[in-house]
């Protein structure tokens, strides 16, 4: 494919993009055989089950959480694998934020969907500052709400003196799997800000358990 195929492409399609775990690398592992072995390990515990099957799963999600949720907190964040990652997000916003930028067609919009079987908050860290508009799908600004109708939104930008209206291009962020920032409340997703504390608050619980 040549620059000018590509350029068509870019112009009068919708751009959707699926991302998965080795994104987030070199800062987050991959989940690698992590599904399997839990997908294993309640096989065998539904037809007999022992105890150490229990202390395997929980080992399992231990160092599930230690590879891929806790390098999630603010005091993690640092090192050289965290800004090659960052840096790596950060380059894929600008340069498709300076192509919406530049489509001329009026029939679609300037957004690009981006799908993500991910749960880390890598994507959100790099856009954060940058001037570009990332729809995550929550609304409001106390306690927000995950509402999907938010994806079918533009954002249009009016020039202080001659009052011209042009749209921004928007970021569509779209979890399949959910996040480990996203809570349930009252049938609704809710936005949680402190949920590093509520983790840690999870674990002591546990620390605690005289086993």
């Amino acid at each position: 494919m040549n620059i000018k195929e590509l350029t068509y492409y870019i112009q009068s399609a919708n751009i959707n993009f699926l991302i998965g775990s080795g994104a987030s690398r070199p800062y987050l592992a991959t989940l690698g055989s992590i599904e399997k072995l839990l997908t294993r390990l309640n096989d065998d515990m539904t037809s007999h089950f022992e105890p150490k099957y229990k202390i395997a799963e929980a080992s399992i999600y231990k160092a599930f959480y230690d590879s891929v949720i806790a390098p999630n907190r603010l005091y993690h964040k640092s090192g050289d694998d965290y800004s090659e990652t960052k840096k790596n997000y950060q380059n894929y916003l600008i340069t498709w934020n300076s192509l919406l930028n530049k489509r001329h067609s009026r029939i679609l919009k300037k957004q690009l969907n981006t799908f993500t079987t991910n749960i880390d908050l890598m994507i959100e860290d790099a856009a954060n500052g940058m001037g570009i508009e990332l729809n995550d799908g929550f609304r409001g600004s106390i306690n927000p709400i995950y509402d999907e109708a938010n994806f079918m939104k533009s954002i249009m930008q009016t020039s202080i003196h001659f009052q011209h209206t042009s749209e921004i291009p928007v970021f569509n962020l779209l979890k399949i799997h959910g996040s480990i920032n996203w809570s349930g409340y009252n049938n609704h997703i809710v936005h949680e800000r402190f949920w590093s504390y509520y983790v840690d608050e999870e674990i002591k619980k546990w620390e605690m358990i005289d086993l």
